[in-house]
């Protein structure tokens, strides 16, 4: 079995809880994981929040390719909710997003959100307000 995960957190949130003070930055999060939830199936699916502005989905039976369209539809809605944020450079709350699956077969579930954190980490060194999907970074890094 396939199992898909996603790990996202929002863009320049320390500078948000700076600006707007932290009432204000839990309700941006409680949007943000809205978006995230409203994804999800709610039989299989699995929405955590790992800690601050950080957040794990794992997605069941979940190829690397679909996840990444679920990941891409929540950060564009993300963006879409147009919640100011001027420490961010789009000016709104934005998000970055980690994608990996792996066949529960051959890795663990760590190992999985291993890779998804990698990828995580580079969506956020290329820009942010981005999905990176883990299998596609030695492609990536291949043709720059």
């Amino acid at each position: 079995m396939q199992v898909a995960a996603i790990i996202f957190d929002a863009d320049h949130f320390k500078s948000f809880n700076d600006t707007y003070g932290h009432s204000r930055g839990d309700t941006c999060l409680k949007r943000v994981a809205a978006c995230a939830t409203a994804e999800l199936r709610e039989t299989s699916d699995v929405a955590i929040r790992l800690g601050g502005e950080e957040f794990l989905l794992l997605l069941v039976d979940t190829d690397a390719e679909v996840a990444e369209i679920v990941a891409e539809r929540i950060r564009a809605t993300i963006a879409a909710l147009g919640i100011p944020h001027v420490g961010n450079p789009a000016g709104v709350v934005t998000s970055s997003f980690g994608v990996a699956s792996a066949s529960t077969r051959t890795a663990t579930l760590e190992e999985l959100i291993e890779k998804a954190d990698a990828a995580l980490y580079v969506a956020k060194s290329a820009g942010r307000n981005r999905t990176q999907r883990h299998d596609m970074l030695r492609q990536t890094a291949a043709a720059a």
